[in-house]
């Protein structure tokens, strides 16, 4: 979905293939030629990059440095450009939202069962 939202053409494109997280891999490395393990480290970007996470995490989880981290993470900026963008662009937005005390959230957004007490958001 972020890739359709954030109108980017190289992650469409990576979402449309047979396989992301090797279309990823190919795209970061700049070869047709991926193996399990440099697959597997794309397919933790795309989860990271996804969800948020940066290089301490991408490390951690990848025990690799930080700085390696940092190279994949940047890397993956440069292959998927409009990604970041839309990301700076939403938090923005948010911030503006939450500075003019508009709610982040219709009522009708958030699921029941995520509502405290008596199913009304604070």
């Amino acid at each position: 979905m972020l890739a359709y939202v954030a109108q980017d053409p190289g992650f469409i494109e990576a979402v449309n293939s047979t396989d992301l997280h090797t279309a990823t891999a190919k795209g970061l490395m700049k070869s047709e030629t991926i193996d399990a393990e440099v697959r597997r480290k794309a397919k933790t970007i795309n989860f990271l990059k996804a969800y948020g996470g940066g290089k301490k995490l991408l490390a951690a989880r990848l025990k690799i440095s930080e700085e390696e981290a940092d190279s994949w993470l940047k890397q993956w900026d440069i292959t998927y450009p409009r990604i970041p963008t839309y990301n700076r662009e939403q938090q923005q937005k948010w911030k503006a939202d939450a500075l003019d005390h508009r709610p982040l959230w219709p009522q009708e957004a958030v699921p029941f069962s995520l509502r405290p007490g008596n199913g009304r958001l604070l």
